[in-house]
């Protein structure tokens, strides 16, 4: 009998984990499958593991503990504790549809040789969004995680991997391939691309994927993610990630001591370009600027955090020791 485990990994957000959780005891699960949920408790200071407990009369559940702050620890931990041949990954914040684990399941039993899954993430708003984001969201799906259109031909490709609020990897993938601890936030700081870089290094080793758009889920975006300083700093975690994942001395660029010339001239630029595009209340500019100004400060954080400024500001080496 096929096993399947669904991990969700959470910090400090039990009546979002309950949403979750509520709507997976609605879930159809296919015959000859059985199934489990490992919530991975991320060294929360809320009632998550009471939360997660309170489920144990309607869920195969679990609960596992992971001390070390920080969503690639805590990941990893999903990983390892997981009983599955298929580890279904699902964000804490997510609804997800009925039919979801039957679609999974069946993907993997129709393509026996392909060993990552995604899915479709729409979005849910608690409120009504904002002018701006309403109409750029299809432009903004990278920053809230949705996968709306996918490929026709439904193969992932590098351009255009799935998500974490839902995505199936087989078991054999994570046992050669880790979450990497020096990405994945760390409460509400620290760079992105933990599951990019995993899902590039499988796919580079030759691992297949593809896609199953009856695996759906909406993701809730709460109020103070639909604000502009989201999605700068979002940009700027994902420029910061980027920058840790290139090869050393690969795309040498003009710099002013120490900084991408680039970065720092797109600091003021984009700054004024995104107040003058707010001002005048063209949306398309402002988030375009937004995004370019966040891709900037990004650059710069990783050269600060990199470089000599950065460790001097850590108590390290002194700039010209």
């Amino acid at each position: 009998m096929e096993l399947l485990s669904i991990v969700i990994c959470t910090r400090n957000r039990s009546a979002l984990l309950a949403q979750t959780l509520g709507s997976l005891t609605q879930m159809r699960i296919p015959e000859d499958t059985s199934w489990e949920v490992v919530v991975v408790d991320n060294a929360s200071l809320d009632n998550t593991s009471e939360v997660a407990t309170n489920f144990w009369s309607l869920l195969p559940i679990r609960v596992v503990r992971e001390p070390e702050v920080g969503t690639s620890f805590a990941r990893n931990a999903g990983a390892q504790n997981a009983g599955g041949d298929i580890i279904v990954w699902l964000d804490d914040d997510v609804i997800v549809d009925p039919g979801l684990l039957e679609a999974y399941s069946k993907a993997a039993r129709q393509h026996p040789g392909t060993d990552i899954f995604g899915g479709c993430v729409e979005p849910y708003f608690p409120n009504e969004p904002p002018a701006w984001l309403k109409q750029e969201l299809p432009s903004l799906g990278v920053v809230y995680s949705l996968r709306m259109e996918l490929p026709i031909d439904g193969v992932i490709r590098l351009e255009h991997l799935p998500v974490a609020a839902n995505m199936a990897v087989r078991s054999c993938v994570h046992r050669n391939i880790g979450f990497d601890p020096n990405l994945g936030r760390r409460g509400n700081t620290g760079p992105l691309g933990e599951e990019t870089q995993l899902l590039s290094t499988a796919i580079t080793r030759g691992h297949l994927g593809r896609w199953v758009p009856a695996a759906r889920v909406c993701h809730y975006i709460m109020p103070s993610r639909q604000r502009p300083p989201y999605v700068r700093e979002w940009f700027t975690s994902y420029a910061w990630a980027l920058r840790s994942m290139q090869p050393p001395g690969e795309s040498p660029e003009p710099q002013l001591c120490g900084f991408p010339r680039w970065a720092i001239r797109g600091l003021v630029e984009e700054e004024a370009r995104y107040l003058l595009a707010r001002l005048r209340g063209d949306h398309k500019s402002m988030v375009r600027a937004l995004k370019n100004l966040g891709l900037s400060c990004g650059a710069l954080r990783y050269c600060w955090d990199q470089g000599s400024f950065g460790r001097w500001a850590r108590g390290g080496t002194t700039r010209g020791n």
